[in-house]
């Protein structure tokens, strides 16, 4: 399996945070033996986002996304991943119930806008987001699985716990990644060598 990493948002492009997703997520594909060839960042932008959704695809079997799937008028990659698919985006009864529910049990009205989070590529799958409100997506084109998850660290931690490992450890027969750190004082990198 060869996976390629995608983390959208414009804030790291303007090195206002730094990935610490991408780094997580590699280390998880490493324990799972999944080969990880490319990362990517790219900004909030759709057809960026898209063009970087169809460079992935074209390059690897697995692409993990994280960021911009929250309520804000920027978080714009559910919607850019299903255009670049040629999918219609519908409404999840389901997503909007946890929705509801999380907002009532902090006794908190849900704006509107919090609601396009329900909004699934048609033929996705839903990944529960027991830490907050945008859910995760698995969408499968063509022999391929794009994960979508939050750019939030805990949810998108979350995610991977409930769903990821457990997928990852069905397909990859126990195989694991090995490497070795070797620390040197007192040396250069070149005499190391």
């Amino acid at each position: 399996m060869r996976a390629e990493l995608l983390s959208v948002g414009t804030e790291m492009l303007l090195g206002q945070i730094t990935d610490t997703n991408a780094a997580y997520l590699a280390r998880v594909l490493a324990d799972y033996g999944v080969n990880l060839f490319f990362k990517q960042t790219v900004g909030d932008n759709t057809g960026r986002i898209q063009e970087a959704v169809r460079l992935a695809l074209s390059r690897a079997d697995l692409v993990l996304m994280t960021g911009g799937l929250g309520p804000t008028e920027d978080d714009l990659t559910v919607e850019a991943v299903a255009g670049a698919l040629g999918l219609p985006l519908r409404s999840d009864p389901a997503v909007v119930a946890h929705i509801r529910s999380f907002f009532e049990a902090r006794r908190r009205q849900a704006p509107e806008s919090v609601y396009k989070q329900a909004l699934i590529p048609e033929g996705a799958r839903v990944i529960p987001n027991r830490r907050g409100t945008a859910p995760g997506v698995v969408i499968t084109p063509a022999g391929a699985t794009i994960v979508i998850m939050p750019g939030v660290p805990a949810e998108m931690k979350g995610m991977v716990e409930d769903f990821l490992i457990p997928w990852l450890r069905e397909r990859t027969g126990g195989t694991v990644i090995r490497s070795r750190v070797l620390k040197v004082t007192g040396w250069g990198e070149s005499a190391v060598e």
